[in-house]
């Protein structure tokens, strides 16, 4: 799952994303509630920046 979590930001660059975004863009919704649960997110988000290392805190310029 952190690599999907790694596409769906690299090709959504333009702004930041809420939870629920990448929620839905990485997680489709199951049938009769969410996809995964908001912890879950946040983890692999952590997941994703520790993978990372330095180049996470690396931001281009506008």
């Amino acid at each position: 799952m952190v690599t999907e979590l790694a596409v769906c930001l690299a090709c959504h660059q333009d702004r930041p994303r809420s939870a629920e975004e990448i929620e839905a863009a990485v997680w489709p919704a199951r049938k009769g509630g969410h996809g995964v649960s908001m912890d879950a997110v946040r983890q692999h988000l952590s997941r994703l920046r520790r993978a990372l290392g330095y180049w996470a805190s690396v931001r281009t310029p506008a």
